[in-house]
């Protein structure tokens, strides 16, 4: 969004790390995202590289803190397609947003409430740090596309009307083509 502003109408982050700005970032990420994981990670490092370069929970986690809303269903499906995530290194965290340009697009936020990689809580301080636009809460997991698909799509609908009010008001082209 900073980089390419234009070519955002809107951001909508499902229970996800909303950093905010600058050097900060990766203090919040550390509180709100990273801590207590450290014994239910595989840690994965590139050839010749002394930190690591990705993670992802180990196996017997998955269930327990990614799906535990999920049918079983859902639940071998996640992990079939779950992949480690890259660990990004501390200058690309700490990315200065200007109010021209991240500032310009709108944000909203969507809670997971019974979230346990990101608690409601911890979600909360990503949103004192970073306020969005707009919040809803769904009661889903970390991950509502499985757990709650039919509540997402109505928050996701939710946040677009919003954010077409929100673009008629600042006379903003909008069309339901482009949504």
């Amino acid at each position: 969004m900073e980089k390419y502003p234009t070519k955002c109408a809107a951001a909508i982050f499902v229970v996800a790390s909303m950093l905010p700005s600058g050097p900060k970032a990766i203090e919040v990420r550390d509180k709100a995202v990273m801590s207590g994981f450290s014994e239910i990670v595989d840690r994965f490092y590139t050839k010749g590289s002394e930190v690591p370069t990705s993670s992802r929970l180990k196996p017997e986690h998955h269930q327990p803190v990614l799906y535990h809303l999920c049918s079983s269903e859902d639940v071998e499906l996640a992990n079939l397609l779950l992949k480690p995530n890259p660990l990004l290194p501390p200058s690309e965290i700490a990315v200065e947003y200007t109010k021209e340009k991240y500032g310009s697009v709108p944000r909203y936020y969507i809670k997971g409430m019974h979230d346990r990689v990101i608690p409601a809580a911890m979600q909360d301080y990503l949103l004192e740090n970073n306020p969005p636009n707009g919040v809803l809460e769904l009661a889903s997991d970390h991950s509502p596309f499985f757990s709650t698909p039919d509540e997402l799509v109505k928050a996701l609908r939710i946040a677009n009307a919003r954010n077409c009010h929100t673009m008629k008001t600042l006379g903003r082209l909008w069309t339901e083509s482009s949504a």
